[in-house]
Parts: structure tokens; C-alpha cells; sequence
């Protein structure tokens, strides 16, 4: 119920809002990345996809994985953004 509140207002955010934000976030000097399973049946590829064209310095990686972080490619994934960012 927590998680449909949240969708429902669009996180408060909307997506012109959350890419903006991102874009600011690059042109400050903020690494950004993302990584995004192939096999994800909850968030459409498509949000990766509009991430780049708005942010091309995002570091972005498509992982043969599902939703979630627990997947070991995707966690793999995730782990190998952090270090490469901060690392």
C-alpha cells in the first residue's frame, strides 16, 4: 500500500522533475550511474534509455537480470557502479 501511495503521486517527483535533477546533479560534478535488468518486469527499459539521452555522462549498463538487487548479476552490477564512481 506504502509503495501504490508513492506511485500514485509519482514519487512526488514526476519524471521531468527526477531528470532535471539529474542533469544537475552531472553538471556539478556528480558521478551518476545506473544499472537496469534486461529481464526487469516492473521498470520499463525505456527509463534507461531516457536517463541517457538526458544525462549522456551517466554511466549506464544493461545486466542480464530482473528487479531486483538481490540478483547476483544485478547486485554485481550496482557494487561495480559504486566502485567505479568512488572507487
Amino acid at each position: 500500500q506504502i509503495q501504490m501511495h508513492y506511485m500514485l503521486h509519482r514519487c512526488w517527483l514526476g519524471e521531468p522533475r527526477l531528470l532535471s535533477l539529474a542533469r544537475r546533479a552531472a553538471q556539478a560534478g556528480v558521478p551518476l550511474a545506473a544499472a537496469h535488468g534486461t529481464r526487469d518486469p516492473i521498470c520499463p527499459a525505456t527509463n534507461l534509455v531516457r536517463l541517457r539521452q538526458s544525462v549522456p555522462q551517466a554511466q549506464v549498463r544493461w545486466v542480464h537480470a530482473g528487479h531486483l538487487g538481490s540478483d547476483p548479476a544485478l547486485r554485481d552490477a550496482v557494487r561495480e557502479a559504486i566502485r567505479t564512481m568512488f572507487g
